[in-house]
């Protein structure tokens, strides 16, 4: 099981020392938290998700590729078994690059390019390129996108209109 807590906080109340630390240091979300328990509580030990992270009309559940299917599960049952319990709708996501978050979260707009820059305190960002006759497309503002997408993929994200 490789979740953003250990085993025994998915299944308890309270973090142990370890994972209230990574909590306070903000690497771990109250959203990882709840959807551990939440997976641990439908899929048992052999829960797997690497991250969640709460929009304002879903929580997002990053998992690896491989494994959406079955969290989402036959006819979408777990999935609903995992909106009930968090409270809010659902959408899985398999992990992959920044431009496969990027497309996923954008679409149906195109992304017209990424590419990576390094800023002059040494810093690397991914920028995001969308074309701006797309722009009625996104579901969401620009400044959205950017902190989905990098909470997401744990990189600096900027997303562009061009």
């Amino acid at each position: 099981m490789a979740m953003p807590v250990c085993p025994k906080c998915a299944q308890g109340k309270y973090l142990c020392p370890r994972c209230q630390r990574e909590f306070d240091q903000g690497r771990i979300s109250e959203y990882d938290v709840e959807a551990a328990r939440a997976m641990h509580g439908i899929f048992g030990p052999e829960a797997d998700f690497k991250k969640a992270v709460d929009t304002p009309s879903h929580v997002i559940i990053v998992v690896k590729a491989d494994d959406v299917g079955t969290v989402i599960g036959k006819g979408g049952g777990n999935i609903k078994r995992l909106a009930e319990a968090l409270e809010k709708p659902i959408k899985i996501v398999g992990d992959g690059s920044v431009k496969e978050m990027a497309e996923a979260f954008i679409a149906p707009a195109k992304v017209n390019g990424i590419n990576e820059v390094l800023e002059p305190n040494g810093v690397k960002k991914t920028r995001v390129h969308i074309a701006k006759a797309d722009r009625p497309l996104l579901r969401m503002d620009l400044e959205a996108l950017r902190k989905l997408i990098s909470a997401v993929s744990d990189e600096k994200v900027e997303v562009l209109l061009d």
